[in-house]
Protein backbone atom coordinates (compact mmCIF):
# COMPACT_ATOMS: atom_id res chain seq x y z
CA UNK A 1 0.00 0.00 0.00
CA UNK A 2 1.11 3.68 -0.45
CA UNK A 3 1.17 4.16 3.54
CA UNK A 4 4.52 2.01 3.25
CA UNK A 5 5.72 3.93 0.41
CA UNK A 6 5.71 7.35 1.79
CA UNK A 7 7.37 6.01 5.47
CA UNK A 8 10.17 4.51 2.39
CA UNK A 9 10.78 6.91 1.15
CA UNK A 10 11.87 8.88 3.96
CA UNK A 11 14.68 6.86 4.36
CA UNK A 12 15.49 7.20 0.96
CA UNK A 13 17.16 10.76 1.84
CA UNK A 14 20.54 8.93 2.97
CA UNK A 15 22.70 7.89 0.60
CA UNK A 16 20.78 6.50 -2.47
CA UNK A 17 22.42 4.40 -4.94
CA UNK A 18 21.05 1.74 -7.73
CA UNK A 19 22.30 -1.42 -8.49
CA UNK A 20 21.11 -3.79 -11.48
CA UNK A 21 21.42 -7.20 -10.65
CA UNK A 22 21.53 -10.60 -13.15
CA UNK A 23 19.33 -13.18 -11.47
CA UNK A 24 20.13 -16.82 -12.25
CA UNK A 25 17.50 -19.51 -11.74
CA UNK A 26 14.08 -17.62 -12.17
CA UNK A 27 11.92 -20.68 -13.71
CA UNK A 28 8.43 -19.25 -13.41
CA UNK A 29 7.41 -16.12 -14.65
CA UNK A 30 4.57 -14.64 -11.72
CA UNK A 31 5.73 -16.60 -8.72
CA UNK A 32 9.74 -16.31 -9.18
CA UNK A 33 9.99 -12.74 -9.82
CA UNK A 34 7.34 -11.71 -7.74
CA UNK A 35 9.06 -13.69 -4.63
CA UNK A 36 12.17 -12.21 -5.11
CA UNK A 37 10.89 -8.36 -5.51
CA UNK A 38 9.16 -8.94 -2.50
CA UNK A 39 11.57 -10.30 -0.75
CA UNK A 40 14.01 -7.39 -1.92
CA UNK A 41 11.45 -4.75 -1.21
CA UNK A 42 10.82 -6.00 2.56
CA UNK A 43 14.93 -5.95 3.18
CA UNK A 44 15.94 -3.13 5.36
CA UNK A 45 17.75 -0.26 3.34
CA UNK A 46 16.21 -1.22 0.44
CA UNK A 47 13.89 1.21 -0.91
CA UNK A 48 12.40 0.16 -4.29
CA UNK A 49 13.09 -3.23 -6.42
CA UNK A 50 11.77 -4.38 -9.75
CA UNK A 51 12.45 -7.81 -11.10
CA UNK A 52 11.75 -8.57 -14.54
CA UNK A 53 11.30 -12.11 -15.50
CA UNK A 54 11.99 -11.70 -18.97
CA UNK A 55 15.65 -10.13 -19.26
CA UNK A 56 16.36 -11.78 -15.55
CA UNK A 57 17.20 -8.52 -14.02
CA UNK A 58 16.55 -6.54 -10.95
CA UNK A 59 16.88 -2.85 -10.32
CA UNK A 60 17.14 -1.85 -6.61
CA UNK A 61 17.33 1.45 -5.71
CA UNK A 62 19.15 1.48 -2.03
CA UNK A 63 20.35 3.44 0.95
CA UNK A 64 24.06 3.06 0.50
CA UNK A 65 24.67 3.78 4.48
CA UNK A 66 22.90 0.34 5.00
CA UNK A 67 23.42 -2.18 2.43
CA UNK A 68 26.35 -2.74 0.00
CA UNK A 69 26.23 -4.88 -3.12
CA UNK A 70 27.04 -8.04 -1.63
CA UNK A 71 24.05 -8.12 0.70
CA UNK A 72 21.62 -7.29 -1.82
CA UNK A 73 23.15 -10.54 -3.76
CA UNK A 74 22.81 -12.50 -0.33
CA UNK A 75 19.12 -11.35 0.00
CA UNK A 76 18.42 -12.91 -3.64
CA UNK A 77 19.93 -16.23 -2.38
CA UNK A 78 18.25 -16.49 0.09
CA UNK A 79 15.11 -16.76 -1.49
CA UNK A 80 15.11 -19.38 -2.84
CA UNK A 81 18.21 -22.26 -3.19
CA UNK A 82 17.90 -22.29 -6.86
CA UNK A 83 18.37 -18.34 -7.30
CA UNK A 84 21.70 -17.06 -7.72
CA UNK A 85 23.06 -13.53 -8.84
CA UNK A 86 25.03 -14.18 -11.73
CA UNK A 87 26.21 -10.23 -11.78
CA UNK A 88 25.74 -6.84 -9.99
CA UNK A 89 26.54 -4.15 -10.78
CA UNK A 90 26.06 -0.08 -9.52
CA UNK A 91 24.31 2.10 -11.56
CA UNK A 92 24.73 6.07 -11.78
CA UNK A 93 20.78 6.19 -11.49
CA UNK A 94 17.59 4.29 -11.64
CA UNK A 95 17.35 3.44 -15.38
CA UNK A 96 14.85 0.42 -16.87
Amino acid sequence: GDELYSSKKIEALGEEAYAKLSIDGMTCAIGCAATIEKKLQKTSGIISAKVDFKTNTGWVTYNATMLNLDEISSVVKSTGTNYSVSEIISLESTIH
